[in-house]
């Protein structure tokens, strides 16, 4: 009898028909059981979704599989509100649809996760092109993050790679659905995770994460830096929330988030001026191109 603990892993794609069979494919080749995957897409304007129920009707494997296509899109925040509300595993392991997960990813992130008793976890990655070619690991040294919330208060940031995230399902219980105003989800994560115990990094890579022309990560121009930029305002004021809501608001994180939101806030403001905004990201690229000899 398998005395294994359920984990759910959701897979969520939009527009990424070029590449989805690849993750869909990492996805059903793990080797841990029993493991619920949920594939879910937000809506997408090509055949994503063609290419996932294929498949699907396909998969003669052990796996439980939940298919879920949005009816509008609602956006990143929004879309793991949803799937997580679905899955039933005391573990989510999270997935892109345009990155492939190795077959024993899921295994060796359960297996920490009973032995070390963190509540959350992202591991190194495979940097991989849009031919699927490896060009090595995306971390060559440690990475330099909050592992527990006394971290925060000096100065390590938070923050996790969503590619190779997975956590506990009851940090999403013990906190409000994730706001619609926050673009930066993987930061909002981390933080409640570090809220309700540590964040620790798998230094072996667990999944193959793709760099392509419609990737996320490729296309910082100006613009939508300045869109995300705007938007961190939100993710502070969430983080600062779900502090008071756990520690308080006498606590030294909570002190610490409320300083930090004033900068927030007024940079929220300044960036939404004609023109600044822009102005200042294309100057930071600009020089950012120099300094690396571009």
């Amino acid at each position: 009898m398998n005395n294994n603990p359920l984990v759910s892993m959701m897979l969520f794609t939009y527009n990424q028909s070029e590449f989805v069979a690849e993750a869909i494919n990492g996805a059903l080749s793990q080797i841990y059981s029993p493991l619920e995957i949920i594939i879910s897409d937000d809506c997408s304007s090509d055949n994503t979704f063609a290419i996932i129920t294929d498949m699907v009707n396909q998969y003669q494997g052990e796996h439980t599989i939940i298919v879920n296509q949005n009816s509008i899109n609602v956006g990143a925040s929004e879309h793991v509100n949803h799937v997580v509300q679905r899955a039933s595993g005391e573990l989510l392991i999270f997935a892109a649809g345009d990155d492939v997960s190795l077959s024993h990813r899921v295994s060796t992130i359960v297996e920490r996760w009973i032995n070390s008793g963190s509540v959350a976890f992202f591991s190194n990655l495979n940097r991989m092109n849009s031919d699927s070619q490896l060009l090595g690991n995306i971390y060559s040294t440690y990475p330099v993050f909050a592992e527990r919330i006394t971290d925060i208060l000096l100065g390590k940031p938070c923050w996790t790679i969503g590619a190779s995230f997975s956590c506990e399902k009851r940090v999403f219980n013990a906190f409000d659905r994730i706001p619609k105003t926050v673009l930066q989800e993987d930061g909002c994560i981390a933080f409640r995770c570090l809220l309700l115990g540590n964040i620790e990094y798998v230094n072996q890579p667990l999944v193959n994460y793709r760099f392509h022309e419609g990737s996320v990560s490729q296309h910082f121009d100006a613009q939508k830096r300045l869109v995300l930029q705007k938007s961190e305002y939100y993710m502070h004021a969430s983080n600062l929330q779900d502090a008071i809501l756990l520690l308080g608001e006498e606590h030294d994180i909570s002190k610490y988030l409320w300083r930090k939101i004033f900068f927030f806030r007024f940079r929220h403001h300044l960036l939404r001026l004609p023109f600044w905004g822009l102005i200042y990201n294309k100057i930071r690229i600009v020089l950012a191109r120099k300094l690396k000899g571009v």
